[in-house]
């Protein structure tokens, strides 16, 4: 996951999280210790093979609203 406060993502974030199941097949993830605000949010998945990362392409950046 890649976040920002700025629309431009300047000064991103990186964290390396792992997604959880929900009843309905939505993965959800919970970024603690953020401030009020809005975020510009990427993300991308990543698979272990023989030892190396594999990453596909970073998502559309969307908005977030932190209450």
């Amino acid at each position: 996951i890649l976040y920002s406060t700025k629309k431009s993502l300047k000064g991103a974030k990186v964290k390396k999280v792992k997604a959880k199941k929900t009843k309905n097949g939505i993965q959800t993830v919970t970024i603690k210790k953020l401030k009020k605000g809005k975020y510009t949010v990427q993300v991308r998945s990543y698979f272990i093979k023989n030892g190396k990362y594999r990453y596909s392409r970073w998502s559309e950046p969307f908005t977030v609203k932190v209450k």
